[in-house]
């Protein structure tokens, strides 16, 4: 078999710097001609398509086949194409399925596409909060702000740094009650982080970091997102934010018990930027409960 699939099996005489993966195993009801020809058109690819493209060039070290019988898979008519993303993450080589392993391929950033925020009106979000009759109601406070505002008096109490706003009585016992609620509901899990981009796109789910001890509970399901009282709450962001809850991450729900913590850290997520969405641009955090000292 090395001698007629030399490429496929990872077994290049005289190239031992191509790495195409997992050695592969053909069983005999295989075609021997259609197993040479996915061969052939693999090898093609890598060299002609793959490697001279400067676009692709992140992802050289990840096209190629993670499973065993990726050949076998491709030489089977219209396999490749009837689950293209399992084919993208597992038989990416021998289904010619690489350039969409690079992000920028399979989900292109549109440079066209309006901006969620142009420079200056975040500062003018955050001025607004402050200002506008209509969210005096939740008693907005400045902890921290980038400049001093157009009315400052001699006694104005605020650090110099980024926006930092809180909010006195944003939220009723019954919000907070039922939000708790469904933490419980859904069952709460050691807190994660979030770990390298992976081949699907998602973000690796790093389970034990000794910077964040908390438990943690999404409301992402349909239960928790469509309840009346979610709802309001969500509402009652996208009002004072300016952006719909259609635009967020799931609310995720804490629980620190006596000695957790997490440790000081950002909320940008470097690879978010290769995304349309963009990276996070406000964090919005929801006190639901008190405690007499400590945070």
């Amino acid at each position: 078999m090395y001698d007629l699939c030399q490429k496929s099996c990872n077994k290049c005489r005289g190239d031992e710097s191509i790495n195409l993966g997992a050695v592969q195993v053909v069983t005999p009801k295989d075609d021997e001609e259609t197993l040479n020809e996915i061969v052939r058109d693999t090898f093609t690819y890598l060299t002609q398509d793959i490697f001279p493209n400067e676009t692709l060039s992140k992802i050289h070290n990840s096209c190629i086949n993670l499973q065993k019988d990726c050949v076998s898979y491709a030489a089977e008519d219209g396999n490749c194409d009837s689950d293209p993303d399992w084919a993208r993450v597992n038989c990416p080589l021998a289904c010619r399925q690489c350039e969409n392993l690079e992000v920028s391929v399979r989900c292109p950033i549109d440079h066209n596409a309006p901006e969620a925020l142009k420079p200056g009106e975040l500062d003018k979000l955050f001025e607004g909060i402050l200002t506008d009759e209509k969210f005096k109601q939740y008693g907005p406070r400045t902890i921290s702000r980038p400049f001093p505002p157009a009315n400052a008096v001699a006694d104005s109490f605020y650090l110099n740094g980024p926006w930092v706003i809180i909010f006195e009585s944003f939220l009723n016992d019954e919000e907070c009650d039922r939000l708790i609620h469904f933490g419980y509901d859904t069952g709460y899990e050691r807190s994660g982080t979030v770990g390298e981009l992976q081949l699907d796109g998602t973000s690796e789910d790093i389970d034990v970091d000794e910077s964040r001890t908390s438990t943690n509970a999404w409301c992402d399901d349909e239960k928790c997102e469509n309840d009346p009282i979610v709802k309001k709450v969500l509402y009652r962001i996208g009002n004072v934010t300016g952006i719909p809850y259609v635009n967020y991450e799931s609310i995720q729900i804490l629980k620190y018990e006596v000695g957790q913590f997490y440790k000081s850290h950002h909320d940008f997520i470097e690879t978010d930027v290769e995304f349309p969405a963009g990276p996070r641009i406000l964090t919005f955090y929801m006190y639901l409960s008190d405690v007499e000292e400590g945070g």
